[in-house]
């Protein structure tokens, strides 16, 4: 039936026209298992602030950390009352109105001039909303149920790093899983999401803090793994038991490099990852998923982000660079594609909408919505007038974008041709 319904709306409004689908639940960073992949943006031909923006809301304090939904709601991370404190807040995904905000304690402690005090993504499930925070010396993860209650705080330990936290957990079968990595110290943390008791911890090889989210596999029998990406390298572990069921290390180059960037899959059993550091130096690798001890597929040196976390889309692994080059790399091979100047400074990860629209935002707060069928059409571009190092949410027709004190909600329920609304 769904299929039929899709074809009387190609019929009627045409195939270039962009089409609201059923909502797809961005409940973590990066959405569905951190693919940055989405439902189409419903948008009139020649979007403006004017006819693009749906509505905005001030978030009390400040934060990088990206949004989630859940049902009606958006979820995001703040510190406010000057870094001394941190929260949870809840918008009303249909008109931005603020529902809830939950406050915990913090303190002011040092981070990177590009990081913030609330840089983690929270997870959510039925069971609740599962948030990381930073305490300016622990790192804490909590539960909230989706009325706002506090339903339990775990520490998971001191945290050591010179640029700060950022690390946004996942969910999976009733657990909450962390990535805690710092400086000399590596771990995969477990937690029941029922009241926040750990179940397991699995020590990683340690080298520098690394950021990255990890995604979920399921292997050729069936099960399912928790996949992990870090300076030290890949590795997958049994949910239920933190037994690593495989790892491959990465070869480094001067030094072992941060890992910023979160992992994703590419086509051929491979995945990819990258790390970097303030240096300049570069490495980017496509790894043999699920085989133990496996030596790259290839690797690059200088052509990948160090922060931003690439797409795999059907015409290539698609990146956008730290400094502003739109890349597209062969995935079976690593050989560069395009290379093209967008310009600005980059630490929002771009995101798929739809088949074809890539939109990415600068450091700057330039919103690019991008056609990927046609590298010489140029990019459409709105100002923002805020900066933004968040990565947006989709939402039912719907682009869910956080700088670094508004929300912003773009485009609309209705589907939009030509600039009317049907």
């Amino acid at each position: 039936m769904k299929t039929i319904l899709r074809l009387i709306a190609l019929l009627l409004f045409g195939e270039g026209t962009i089409l609201a689908q059923e909502s797809q639940t961005w409940s973590r960073f990066r959405g569905p298992n951190g693919e940055g992949k989405g439902p189409h943006l419903n948008f009139a031909p020649k979007p403006t602030m004017e006819n693009f923006l749906f509505w905005k809301t001030e978030i009390p304090g400040d934060g990088n950390g990206s949004p989630v939904i859940w049902g009606k709601s958006v979820y995001l991370q703040s510190s406010v009352n000057n870094g001394i404190g941190r929260t949870l807040v809840a918008v009303e995904v249909s008109n931005g109105k603020i529902l809830w905000s939950a406050d915990l304690t913090g303190a002011k402690s040092k981070t990177h001039a590009k990081n913030s005090l609330a840089s983690s993504t929270p997870v959510c499930a039925a069971e609740g909303i599962f948030s990381v925070f930073w305490n300016g010396e622990n790192l804490l993860c909590t539960g909230h149920s989706h009325q706002g209650n506090l339903l339990w705080t775990t520490d998971l330990g001191p945290f050591k790093s010179q640029h700060g936290a950022g690390h946004s957990p996942i969910f999976h079968d009733g657990k909450v899983f962390v990535n805690f990595d710092q400086d000399n110290k590596a771990e995969v943390v477990a937690l029941n999401a029922k009241d926040g008791k750990i179940a397991w911890r699995t020590t990683r090889t340690a080298y520098r803090s690394s950021y990255s989210t990890p995604i979920l596999r399921t292997t050729p029998s069936g099960k399912t793994e928790i996949v992990v990406a870090s300076t030290a390298g890949f590795g997958g572990y049994d949910p239920n038991t933190g037994k690593e069921t495989w790892s491959i290390p990465t070869t480094h180059g001067k030094n072992p490099l941060r890992m910023v960037s979160s992992p994703i899959f590419l086509p051929g059993d491979l995945i990819f990852g990258g790390g970097g550091d303030g240096s300049g130096e570069r490495q980017a690798l496509a790894v043999p998923v699920g085989q133990n001890g496996a030596k790259p597929a290839w690797q690059d040196f200088k052509a990948f982000p160090y922060v931003t976390t690439s797409l795999a889309l059907e015409r290539g692994l698609f990146s956008i660079t730290d400094n502003g080059f739109m890349t597209t790399h062969n995935p079976a091979t690593g050989e560069q594609m395009s290379h093209i100047r967008l310009g600005g400074a980059f630490s929002s990860s771009p995101i798929l909408a739809g088949n074809h629209l890539v939109i990415a935002i600068s450091e700057a707060g330039d919103m690019h919505l991008i056609d990927t069928r046609n590298s010489r059409i140029k990019p459409h571009t709105l100002p923002l007038g805020e900066p933004v190092f968040a990565t947006p949410a989709l939402h039912d027709g719907l682009l869910l974008v956080k700088g670094r004190k508004t929300l912003f909600c773009f485009g609309n329920s209705k589907i939009h041709v030509e600039g009317e609304q049907r």
